[in-house]
């Protein structure tokens, strides 16, 4: 009977781990307004009890029972208790150990196969892009390999994978020690899913309540919050409990004193995601820093498009420098910005066929622009991606003292206006030859067709794309007014498009110019009405890790910040009454950031006048410095 119960707790462990990291690691990747997935604070099984088990009334198993055992009882959320049918049970076990044998080797093998399939079916997720298919984005393969956009296959391994690295024998023990150590430390003896409920539940509220809001109607109460719920998703913690995680592109084992973040789709995330996550949860943000500069320190490059502690190197540019340098400039300097500056001018400056970040960095740094190859390549996208790091980089080292490199990055991130054909009044690609690219279509590339020069858009979704520069492209366009309509008919066209990255920032755009700040505030307001709802579709497309969420956070709550890399925010028309950030005390010297708004009547759209720390502000852009430290920020509404 004691050798019964023996087995009955480690078979039943080992089974309720198998599928528990299975459908956690496919709850991390949540759907439109789903309720699967775990924050960043809490790893798996935690985020499935908590998430599927109580959110969604899924069929979830019960962790708990005299025995400590793991039972596939089939119990909902509501059906609570700790009732386990011991008898069906037992004979289970009974029946296990008799075919098996007591194969005590078959016990180890679950543990190692519980680690594959959690890797295994987060490779075969689509959180990283949109539909596949239809955007050139790489997408896993069946065989569980990665393959880049140049067509080289990559494996993403996980911890259990060290065996195939030169370490026969080891690989499948540690996975295995390590999941178990992750399960008694985060399920100990008695844990009850009930007691796990309420824990997730309290994290949840926790991190949710960083940010509360007043007024408003509850279906925009809910987009806001689901739409924090989603920034929590990705990245997630990589390392276990014991801080191990795997070397970036190696084959070691390594250990980290903080949580080592995985899951960087930072194409898309660099442009509002750590921005959000430096105001509202610094901390984490901090993290994710430490984690970049282990990948530099393991890899040699900072991170493209890290999945796993493997380099997929998917879409184009170098996102790593404008969240390194916004996090910076915005206070959080606890990293080596001296090696990390180095990092980063290896990727402005190494040649190309030796540049992981920049491959074609050649022509880009001695033309200023980068030349089609092909008829349906990325030119125009990677060079634009190069110039807006390369402004980022440029603020950096003036910062810093290096006032030859602020210059050099500088200059080169102009380098847009190469691309200026006044024939069209868009961007468009260049020839090797040095011409405009013939025959020309703005519109080619439209819902993510192929487009010449252009990744995932077209002319019209990537023109106004350099936000470091608005200034220099109105002198383009002939001033003004004329740069305002053009961007107005970008959405009076249809070719705006709220669903990917490239325009996300547009409707913003227009409040640089006095006395066109309206356009803005009624635009937001009108997409975040139509695009983001509580309805299953309730979201334009893929939330690219949380980067549409920040797009919806940011828009509501009023401010949005607009040029990556650069400290400050445009406003507009704040959604809620009163919106109160809980600021961290480690980072900020306020306790919270206010953000009140009258209404002169109900359905008051436009800003009349705006006060920061009680002082009037003449203008519809603010600093980071200003706004965290004027801790309140009045908005009148007429």
């Amino acid at each position: 009977m004691e050798e019964v119960w023996r087995r009955l707790a480690q078979i039943g462990q080992d089974a309720c781990r198998e599928d528990d990291f299975r459908q956690a690691e496919q709850g991390q990747v949540a759907d439109h307004h789903g309720r699967k997935g775990n924050p960043q604070g809490i790893r798996a099984v935690q985020g499935l009890t908590g998430s599927i088990g109580e959110q969604q009334g899924l069929d979830a198993k019960f962790h708990g029972g005299t025995e400590g055992s793991c039972v596939d009882a089939n119990i909902s959320a509501d059906a609570g208790g700790d009732r386990i049918r011991r008898d069906d049970l037992l004979q289970a076990v009974i029946d296990e150990i008799s075919r098996k044998g007591q194969d005590e080797s078959h016990v180890e093998a679950v543990g190692a196969e519980s680690q594959d399939a959690a890797v295994t079916e987060e490779q075969g997720l689509d959180e990283q892009g949109h539909a596949d298919g239809q955007t050139g984005r790489v997408r896993p393969e069946e065989d569980g390999n990665e393959r880049t956009a140049d067509g080289v296959s990559r494996r993403t391994a996980g911890q259990g994978d060290i065996e195939h690295h030169g370490q026969e024998g080891k690989g499948r023990s540690n996975a295995e020690e390590g999941q178990r150590l992750n399960l008694e430390k985060e399920q100990p003896f008695g844990t009850t899913f009930d007691k796990l409920r309420a824990e997730a539940r309290k994290k949840w509220n926790d991190d949710l309540s960083r940010i509360k809001v007043e007024g408003g109607t509850e279906e925009q109460k809910g987009v806001f919050y689901t739409a924090m719920y989603h920034t929590m998703v990705h990245p997630n913690i990589l390392q276990d409990v014991s801080g191990q995680y795997p070397q970036m592109e190696g084959d070691k084992i390594l250990t980290t004193n903080h949580n080592r973040y995985t899951v960087f789709s930072l194409w898309d995330t660099y442009r509002n995601y750590h921005q959000l996550m430096t105001l509202v949860y610094p901390e984490r943000q901090m993290d994710m820093i430490h984690t970049m500069m282990g990948i530099y320190k393991e890899h040699g490059w900072f991170p493209k498009w890290e999945l796993y502690g493997r380099e997929t190197l998917t879409m184009e540019g170098d996102p790593s420098i404008p969240v390194l340098v916004d996090s910076w400039m915005k206070g959080l300097q606890d990293f080596d910005i001296d090696e990390a500056y180095k990092g980063m001018y290896k990727s402005a400056t190494t040649p190309g066929k030796d540049n992981l970040m920049r491959p074609d960095n050649d022509d880009y740094m001695s033309k200023g622009y980068v030349p089609m190859e092909s008829q349906y390549d990325n030119s125009v996208s990677h060079a634009l991606e190069y110039y807006v790091a390369d402004y980022a980089l440029s603020t950096l080292a003036e910062a810093l003292g290096k006032k030859e490199d602020a210059k050099l990055f500088r200059k080169r991130s102009m380098g847009y206006k190469n691309y200026y054909s006044k024939d069209f009044g868009t961007l468009r690609p260049i020839t090797k030859e040095g011409k405009f690219y013939e025959p020309f279509d703005p519109k080619e590339g439209a819902n993510f067709a192929p487009s010449p020069g252009f990744h995932e858009g077209n002319a019209w979704n990537y023109t106004f794309f350099v936000p470091h520069d608005i200034n220099g492209l109105v002198k383009l366009m002939g001033g003004d007014k004329k740069f305002v309509d053009k961007l107005q008919s970008v959405f009076d066209e249809g070719n705006y498009d709220p669903a990917n990255e490239p325009d996300i920032a547009y409707p913003y755009l227009f409040s640089r110019f006095k006395g066109e700040e309206w356009r803005t505030q009624k635009l937001v307001k009108e997409l975040l009405a139509k695009y983001f709802t509580t309805k299953p579709d309730g979201i334009p497309g893929n939330d690219d890790t949380g980067t549409m969420s920040a797009w919806a956070i940011f828009s509501m709550m009023g401010f949005y910040p607009d040029c990556p890399g650069l400290p400050e925010y445009t406003l507009t028309t704040p959604v809620f009454d009163k919106v109160i950030i809980r600021l961290d005390p480690k980072w900020y010297k306020e306790k919270e950031l206010v953000i009140e708004s009258t209404r002169q009547k109900p359905d008051a759209l436009y800003i009349d006048n705006v006060k920061i720390g009680g002082k009037k502000l003449n203008r519809f852009r603010i600093t980071h410095d200003e706004l965290v430290h004027g801790g309140r920020l009045e908005f009148s509404i007429r």
